[in-house]
This record gives structure tokens, C-alpha cells and sequence, in this order.
């Protein structure tokens, strides 16, 4: 399955910071301690990486995330409980069930 360039940049930012990406106040997703970049005219603040809740849903839906709450996700790979289990399978299912 092809990833988009925002979803491997998303899944590398997991990798290289805990293996956690968190929902930030302004409704985008970044990981923990990113530089906040302010506008010139400091009407607006963002992290210096962020996606869209779009790319974090796009990755759960596939597999590579898991939602824990609304404010944080984690990468499969990272979760030892979790490496073994074909999380699409699981989707997959239950989406033919419904």
C-alpha cells in the first residue's frame, strides 16, 4: 500500500519522537516538544511540523496508528503487544461485519 509523502512524514516524526504523535490546541497533529513558530504579526502559532487529523486517520485506518484518545496516537510498530497483530485484517473485519 503506497503512502502519501505527509503520511511517511508523519510516520517518521512518530519514530524519531517516542513513537507518539499529539493532537495540538490549534486542531493539527505534531509529537511532543516541537518549536512553535509564531506569524510575523503573532496572530498565529503552529508547530514546526504538524499534519492534518486527515493523515493520523488515514494511517489508523490502515494500520500504522492507533487512536488512544482524541488527543494522542501511537505507532503500531512501537507497541510490543501489538507488533503481531495485522491490525488490517482486524479493520477489514470489522468493517465486513457492519
Amino acid at each position: 500500500m503506497l503512502l502519501s509523502i505527509i503520511q511517511q512524514e508523519a510516520l517518521e516524526q512518530a519514530r524519531r519522537h517516542g513513537g507518539r504523535l499529539i493532537r495540538w490546541s490549534g486542531g493539527c497533529w505534531t509529537y511532543e516538544g516541537a518549536a512553535i513558530l509564531e506569524e510575523d504579526d503573532h496572530s498565529k502559532a503552529f508547530p514546526e511540523w504538524h499534519c492534518t487529523t486527515n493523515t493520523i486517520f488515514a494511517l489508523v485506518r490502515r494500520g500504522y496508528l492507533l487512536m488512544e484518545d482524541w488527543r494522542s496516537c501511537t505507532l503500531v510498530e512501537s507497541l510490543p503487544s501489538l507488533k503481531s497483530i495485522n491490525m488490517r485484517a482486524i479493520l477489514e473485519h470489522r468493517h465486513l461485519k457492519s
